[in-house]
């Protein structure tokens, strides 16, 4: 129980954000070993996120993380994760064949604003593949903006 207790507390400070120094470089990016039973499990293209970032005409400020997330056996047992998934479904994204799974999360503060709160890049990977994408609003309820809300929502 103390190690379910312990993932879940990791799993949460990682999604809230929590920074693991380095900063991570995005030509230098590490690549998480792929899960080879997942091989073509989204339906979303398969491209690193910077790309995804350069496309929807997102902006950096500050040092990048990079941390291990463990997703949860069950998206739809939190709250944060459903919201996620319901959100990156719309761009082709399916959590599900990864739940219970460790993968790579990336971090990035934005220069840009969403109503006028301060905005993250957030990313998971597994391997070379981005297998979800989304910007976060902290100080929004619940926070999770798809990117395409983003690009049609975002302060100018």
């Amino acid at each position: 129980m103390k190690a379910l207790l312990a993932a879940l507390t990791i799993a949460a400070l990682a999604l809230a954000g929590c920074t693991v120094p380095p900063a991570v470089v995005r030509d230098s990016v590490p690549a998480a070993a792929p899960n080879p039973d997942l091989t073509n499990a989204q339906a979303a293209p398969a491209e690193p996120f910077y790309v995804l970032a350069e496309r929807y005409d997102i902006h950096f400020v500050g040092g990048a993380s990079d941390s291990l997330v463990q997703l949860p056996s069950d998206l739809s047992a939190s709250a944060t994760w459903a919201v996620v998934q319901g959100k990156v479904l719309g761009m082709g994204y399916d959590l599900r064949p990864y739940a219970g799974r460790s993968v790579r999360r990336f971090a990035q503060p934005m220069r840009d604003t969403y109503e006028g709160h301060a905005t993250r890049f957030l990313a998971l990977v597994d391997g070379n593949n981005t297998i979800a994408a989304w910007v976060v609003a902290d100080e929004l309820w619940p926070g999770v903006i798809s990117l395409e809300e983003f690009k049609s929502g975002r302060d100018q």
